[in-house]
């Protein structure tokens, strides 16, 4: 090979070199500008979580906020999370914005609604009344960390009140039932009657 054919390869190669760079920088900037900076979630009574990398934040609606002005959404609370817990969290809540056969168009009683927040923009996607998705959501803000040494075990105790075994029937109405409950946790199990 002569200088000439050298030296036109070698041009070859600076240019694709370039032109590779160019279209690395352009994705990952894309890519960045269309990560969310937080998600956040509006259950059908007001109460708001929302969800950023490093936490899960529960704002309840207080009763000079709801309207019928009694309703209280509890206390407000803030979780840190670890990347695998927001990754699940994040996971949920892309399942019920992918999942468009849940989706309604405008607000109704007992509706949710995720927003997704971009920096300098918002999407909001309304999920239907009594939707599994929309159900695993609400129960967000009911998680309680604890941290456990290697070869450490903790009493964990919970309470469920007749809330937590509510479902929204055919007219839209939250609605409990009397049966038999089962509460699964792992490999054990617990059944109780709710009258």
């Amino acid at each position: 090979m002569n200088s000439k054919s050298t030296d036109f390869y070698k041009e070859i190669v600076s240019c694709a070199m370039r032109q590779f760079i160019f279209l690395l920088i352009t994705y990952l900037s894309f890519s960045c500008t269309n990560n969310p900076t937080q998600y956040e979630y509006a259950d059908g009574s007001g109460n708001r979580y929302i969800l950023t990398p490093t936490s899960l934040s529960y704002i309840p609606v207080k009763p000079g906020e709801s309207s019928s002005g009694t309703y209280s959404g509890g206390e407000p609370k803030e979780i840190l999370l670890k990347d695998g817990q927001f990754n699940s969290i994040r996971t949920l809540l892309d399942n019920a914005i992918n999942n468009t056969s849940i989706h309604i168009q405008d607000r109704v009683k007992m509706s949710g609604a995720i927003s997704i927040v971009y920096k300098k923009e918002r999407k909001q996607y309304i999920l239907r009344p009594g939707s599994e998705e929309l159900k695993a959501i609400e129960e967000l803000h009911k998680v309680q960390k604890i941290s456990l040494n290697a070869g450490e075990s903790k009493q964990v105790t919970f309470t469920l009140d007749q809330n937590d075994l509510a479902f929204v029937n055919s007219v839209l109405k939250s609605v409990t039932e009397p049966g038999d409950f089962e509460v699964m946790i792992g490999d054990k199990k617990a059944t109780f009657t709710f009258k």
